[in-house]
């Protein structure tokens, strides 16, 4: 017996072909069944060392490089921030939701006198209700959660459209993720623990609308905090995500298939798909650490930040790392360099 609730799975999908999935991934989903998927136990795992690096040498990963930075320059009258997330659409141009002052701005790239690239705020759109997380649909529409329900965006050259879609929900919405034709966010039970809704976009000749695919409430077992993050890799037809309170990165397949579980001593929050690996923010000593998609550490990349990063944006095209910190109107941005391109820089 499965050790969480899915209700409502969507029917057997379509057999596609490879697009360049994970070995383990592709192994998992074609010859073990979930409920016999046995918990990655970070215990259990090596910190830094593979036996790859033991017979070739050390491996040699990705690195940050910081690049710049900018302000927000909103939140409340008390100074008070708590960015939301932040996206990029439409190439050029990012998206930052602040919760505290109900706005969320779009930036533009551009460079100045001295050709450095800088972010400049080309549209504010305000909310008459608390909003909680933002995500990026498709290239030119996001999705904002709120109360009770998830608010869709068109994401013009100069401003942003409320559409007439709307997820509508009995409950509270918080951390959001989203593909081309699924959405997935974290809905709040009333227990108070938090759950894994997904629904499908169902196309018609002349519109389009979300239909509920599938809940998941206790994955592997446990409870799921409303203040979870999550993040899904199309290219894999998976989302990871985090439990700060039950210290544990996972893994699920879009059709609501429990695939890995990974448990720390140390907090994690936010995180990234940054090609083969991911990204995420330890908590707990305010640093960012590159993980494997199995959820074993593989590095530091950075230790001891002053600000504790929140809130991660990968952008793939410009190989850009956007981090928003918690209570800080500052968003910084990193380079990510593979080793080679980190040793060519430094020359």
């Amino acid at each position: 017996m499965d050790s969480y609730a899915i209700h409502s799975l969507a029917p057997p999908k379509e057999v596609r072909p490879q697009r360049g999935k994970s070995p383990l991934l592709t192994l998992l989903k074609r010859t073990t069944s979930r409920s016999h998927i046995a918990p990655m136990i970070s215990d259990d795992i090596e910190d830094v060392e593979t036996s790859d690096q033991r017979e070739n040498g050390p491996s040699k990963y990705c690195t940050l490089m910081p690049r710049t930075a900018f302000d927000f320059k909103q939140g409340s009258k008390t100074g008070e921030h708590d960015l939301g997330g932040i996206v990029r659409t439409r190439t050029d141009k990012l998206i930052v939701l602040d919760p505290v002052s109900r706005k969320m701005k779009m930036f533009k790239k551009s460079s100045n006198t001295t050709h450095e690239f800088q972010y400049r705020c080309i549209t504010t759109h305000s909310f008459s209700e608390h909003c909680n997380s933002v995500a990026a649909v498709k290239d030119k529409m996001i999705a904002v959660t709120s109360e009770k329900k998830v608010e869709f965006f068109r994401v013009r050259r100069s401003k942003l459209k409320c559409s007439s879609m709307t997820i509508r929900t009995p409950s509270k919405c918080f951390a959001v993720t989203a593909t081309s034709n699924k959405v997935f966010f974290i809905a709040q039970l009333p227990s108070g623990h938090g759950c894994i809704k997904c629904y499908e976009r169902i196309q018609s000749t002349f519109t389009s609308n979300w239909k509920l695919d599938f809940i998941i409430e206790r994955p592997f077992g446990e409870n799921l905090s409303i203040h979870s993050f999550l993040v899904a890799d199309e290219e894999e037809d998976t989302v990871y995500f985090t439990n700060p309170e039950s210290r544990f990165l996972a893994s699920m397949s879009f059709r609501g298939e429990m695939i890995r579980i990974a448990r720390f001593d140390w907090t994690p929050r936010g995180l990234a798909v940054v090609g083969d690996y991911i990204i995420v923010n330890n908590d707990t000593s305010h640093s960012l650490c590159l993980m494997n998609k199995n959820g074993q550490l593989l590095k530091y990349l950075i230790r001891n930040l002053h600000e504790n990063p929140s809130h991660l944006c990968y952008i793939p095209t410009s190989k850009e790392l956007f981090v928003c910190a918690l209570r800080s109107p500052k968003i910084r941005v990193y380079s990510v360099l593979s080793s080679e391109e980190a040793e060519f820089s430094e020359c």
